[in-house]
């Protein structure tokens, strides 16, 4: 008779839902061990797990073998800027299009394109990575090879041989014994680079240095906040200027600006949050953590100072991806649905221009058409009409049509944007029509001028409605100077001379009044100016100060030769 009875461990797997024994074993410890060796040893194998006595089944350990992750889906794009060299590749709109493509990889390795492109190690381990860098450059240079001739083959080889430049540039980088920021500080270890770099190796060389220190923090949140620091209490331009490309890179991730944004109400009130952090407008969220308001409003001081253009590009680019995709601005609500989107028009169409360019105004264009239920080019001339009659100003719908002029849908739109834009400008009685009652006579002469450029520089306009539509600028332009008096305002004999004269130059500068009518009146009088036998000599009567003196010469002829006088 048997006073106790030995325990039996079985060590079972499961290969696809079923459970089997493998092995038995009288230890607990040596069980879940041997469970451990097979689990790695055997790719059949789901997972495993350790059961005292098969007729109790109780289950004492148990693991799944990890899950792989998902392969890296890389998306199409329609567009990418051409690089002429290997250089181009670590500018904002090249980023831009790796951002996109490599995003997957990117939120997994939580690097920025900017920290690949100067670490030697990270640029094989992406390049070895499936064929993500393949896949990428196929997809580049499909949508390039129009450049080239049509021949994608040539565009491919162009690619890689960039490609593997920055990726030896980066792996001789990697020898370099560089400053810490960590030990140093930002300052001194800008100073560091800069006397000791070549100056045509200067912004490189910095980049390393800032990539090293930002490699080290695996969170975008973390990467934000310090070189968000690094821009608020550096005072060395050198390291200053390469900061944006950074920070631009960090707001590519859509987790981060999801944590940034906090929760919103609609897609529409997360935008037009977007657009306002892009302007430098903080206004902090209800639901928003202390410390991402206090990001946010770092953020926006910084973007209200100019700083961050390709952060503000980038920004910008989100709003145009998310307008031109299928989610509703307005969940739940399809009354809101426009009224929303008016909203969004409000903001982007501007009287200085469309912000973004041409890829947010065929944004528009497109969330028009899915407003309207209609596609194809008749489509999307309907849509140019919706979003045209819902535009905000004279000035910013014009801009708008130039806009759209501009890019791939403009061969769709046929004669619809030129014959709008010169209805819209023939209609016109008056300068202040376009410009706005606001402002001062050079804010008026500028706005109009703006415009003027924006149709000289049209590429989908053809040249009889182009020489239509500025003909009648530059007589709106003529009249509002001869009736409204303007050289005679500027020209107030009750003024110094060199005040009269710098206005009169200044109203002959290339963005306040174009080659014209108008044009003719301002350089007649300042011409009558310069011909004063004392010119010199009367600009500076009154002023005792040598150096106050000396200064307005100087002022004198820098406007002379910007305004072409000799």
């Amino acid at each position: 008779m048997f006073l106790f009875r030995s325990k039996t461990y079985e060590i079972q797997a499961s290969r696809k839902g079923r459970w089997t024994i493998e092995q038995t074993s009288s230890d607990q410890a040596e069980a879940e061990a041997a469970a451990k060796v097979l689990l790695n040893k055997l790719k059949d194998i789901e997972a495993v797990r350790v059961v005292l006595d098969g007729r109790s089944e109780k289950v004492l350990f148990e693991q799944k073998k990890p899950q792989g992750k998902n392969p890296v889906v890389m998306p199409q794009i329609e567009e990418a800027p051409v690089c002429a060299n290997a250089e181009d590749l670590y500018g904002p709109q090249s980023r831009k299009v790796v951002n996109r493509l490599f995003r997957q990889y990117l939120d997994r390795a939580m690097l920025t394109p900017t920290e690949i492109m100067h670490s030697g190690r990270e640029m094989k381990r992406v390049m070895d990575f499936e064929s993500i860098v393949q896949t990428a450059i196929a997809r580049v240079a499909s949508v390039q090879k129009d450049s080239e001739g049509g021949d994608a083959k040539k565009r491919t080889d162009l690619l890689w041989g960039m490609v593997n430049g920055i990726s030896r540039r980066a792996t001789e980088a990697d020898k370099l014994r560089l400053p810490s920021i960590r030990e140093l500080g930002f300052d001194e270890a800008v100073k560091f680079v800069a006397k000791a770099a070549q100056p045509e190796e200067l912004k490189f060389m910095l980049r390393c240095v800032f990539s090293r220190e930002l490699s080290q923090t695996r969170s975008w949140h973390g990467k934000l906040t310090q070189v968000l620091e690094w821009s608020n209490t550096s005072r060395e331009s050198a390291g200053l200027v390469l900061l944006d490309d950074f920070i631009s890179d960090t707001l590519a991730s859509g987790s981060l600006i999801a944590d940034i944004l906090g929760q919103q109400p609609n897609l529409a009130a997360a935008l037009i949050r977007l657009l306002d952090i892009a302007d430098g407008e903080y206004k902090p969220g209800r639901s928003q953590s202390p410390d991402m308001a206090g990001m946010e409003e770092m953020l926006c001081k910084l973007m209200k100072t100019g700083r961050l253009p390709a952060s503000r590009d980038i920004l910008l680019e989100r709003v145009r991806s998310e307008l031109r995709g299928s989610n509703p601005l307005s969940r739940n609500d399809g009354g809101a649905e426009i009224e929303r989107f008016c909203e969004i028009i409000e903001r982007v169409l501007l009287d200085r221009g469309v912000a973004a360019g041409t890829g947010m105004a065929e944004a528009l264009v497109h969330r028009a058409t899915v407003i309207l239920n209609v596609g194809g080019g008749s489509g999307q001339r309907e849509g140019v009409v919706w979003v045209l009659r819902r535009g905000p100003s004279l000035a910013a719908n014009a801009h708008f049509l130039i806009s759209i002029m501009n890019g791939r849908m403009a061969a769709a739109l046929e004669d619809v944007p030129a014959t709008k834009l010169e209805a819209l400008i023939g209609g016109v009685n008056s300068a202040t029509e376009i410009a706005g009652g606001t402002g001062t006579p050079m804010d008026h002469m500028r706005s109009v001028t703006s415009l003027y450029r924006a149709v000289e520089g049209c590429i989908g306009l053809p040249p009889e409605s182009a020489k239509a539509v500025n003909g009648k600028l530059d007589d709106l332009l003529h009249a509002y100077v001869v009736k409204g008096r303007i050289v005679e305002q500027m020209d107030n004999p009750g003024w110094k001379l060199h005040t009269r004269a710098f206005l009169l130059m200044q109203m002959c500068m290339p963005d306040v009044l174009p080659n014209g009518k108008a044009i003719m009146i301002a350089r007649k009088a300042v011409v009558n100016h310069l011909r004063r036998p004392n010119f010199e000599v009367e600009l500076i009567a009154g002023i005792s100060d040598p150096e106050e003196q000396k200064k307005i010469i100087l002022q004198c002829h820098h406007l002379m030769k910007a305004g072409g006088f000799k």
